[in-house]
């Protein structure tokens, strides 16, 4: 019955299906929009934070480019640098610009020192570390795969 409602000639053919692409298309564009406000939220907590342990407030008068250059918004998914303390289940790690990621280690975490799968414990500090992840709301990053390499002196 309802087939013969929807499909009865051509032209209700035609306006089935593009009434189903356009409600398709739509819930893609709403997906696409509530990752994009999730990425900004998280790349706006981390500047505040990071502003207000520094001192500073956050002043939009001073950003020309108001938050949409790519340079500002931080490598969300991971960390590479030297580790700079260890608190466990946290550690720090400073990347190549200084910048400072704090790193959870959890229960599904994956730690390795070259090739040999090692235990959390065995992390120490000024050791070069690769870390894989997905970042909380905190900032943290909740540390997915871990690499830990020591480099030669």
């Amino acid at each position: 019955m309802i087939r013969n409602i929807f499909w009865s000639t051509k032209k209700d053919k035609i306006i089935t299906i593009s009434v189903l692409s356009l409600v398709v298309a739509l819930l893609i564009l709403k997906a696409g929009m509530f990752i994009g406000y999730h990425r900004a939220l998280f790349s706006y907590r981390s500047d505040a934070r990071f502003s207000s342990g520094m001192g500073q407030g956050r002043d939009m008068m001073k950003a020309p480019s108001f938050g949409f250059m790519r340079e500002e918004f931080p490598t969300n998914h991971g960390a590479a640098g030297r580790i700079v303390s260890v608190s466990l289940p946290h550690f720090v790690v400073a990347g190549s610009d200084n910048s400072e990621k704090t790193v959870v280690i959890g229960s599904q975490t994956m730690i390795r020192r070259m090739r040999d799968t090692v235990a959390s414990t065995s992390i120490k500090v000024d050791e070069n570390a690769v870390v894989l992840g997905e970042p909380d709301n905190t900032g943290k990053i909740q540390a997915k795969f871990i690499r830990l390499m020591s480099l030669p002196r």
